[in-house]
């Protein structure tokens, strides 16, 4: 993703805000994302990226991005990560011409090794992941799916595949240009056929 913003659509490093594994705590991720909203021109989009774990909030209305630093227990939890409406809120208030929001990370609150707490309420209603405001948001998976690698491999799935469409693998219609409904449906078709079983 960094080389892709950085060559691919020109955009300086010191634009690019990237945090890797321990790096990604809700601090950071908080003041990065305002710094990122910040910097933005109106000409410009707001490009934010998260790939990690998610889970539904208490009540079940929102999800929230794990931040790395969050323990197995509800307070820890809910305490180190950041609320995906709050991301939406951020970038909302963007002074910028698009804000397009990738999310490799599902709510369901689960991870390849089972649920990230005990008794974590798995679903969150579809109609609490709509985003309210300007910003696209295009999500790994419904509220009751996982999201993961790619069969066989160790990268991130979603955003793998939503990268490789907007280089180019995603023109469905040949037109030039590429739809977030194109990335979505390229995305959807290429994990379904490498799927087996």
């Amino acid at each position: 993703w960094y080389l892709w913003l950085v060559k691919g659509r020109g955009l300086p490093p010191s634009k690019v805000h990237l945090l890797r594994d321990t790096e990604a705590s809700r601090e950071r991720i908080e003041a990065q994302l305002d710094k990122a909203a910040a910097e933005v021109g109106p000409e410009g989009t707001l490009w934010v990226v998260f790939i990690g774990h998610g889970a539904p909030t208490p009540d079940g209305l929102d999800g929230v991005l794990v931040g790395m630093d969050a323990q197995s227990d509800p307070d820890s939890l809910y305490a180190r990560s950041v609320k995906r409406s709050k991301v939406v809120q951020t970038m909302d208030g963007a002074n910028a011409a698009s804000r397009i929001l990738v999310l490799d990370t599902c709510f369901s609150g689960q991870s390849a090794g089972g649920a990230l707490l005990r008794g974590l309420q798995p679903v969150i209603p579809s109609y609490a992941l709509k985003p309210a405001g300007s910003t696209t948001v295009l999500t790994a998976g419904s509220a009751t799916q996982f999201a993961g690698p790619l069969p066989g491999s160790g990268r991130p799935g979603f955003s793998y595949l939503v990268l490789g469409a907007l280089t180019g693998w995603g023109d469905l219609d040949g037109d030039g240009s590429i739809t977030s409904a194109e990335t979505v449906q390229y995305a959807n078709d290429t994990l379904a056929a490498t799927l087996q079983g």
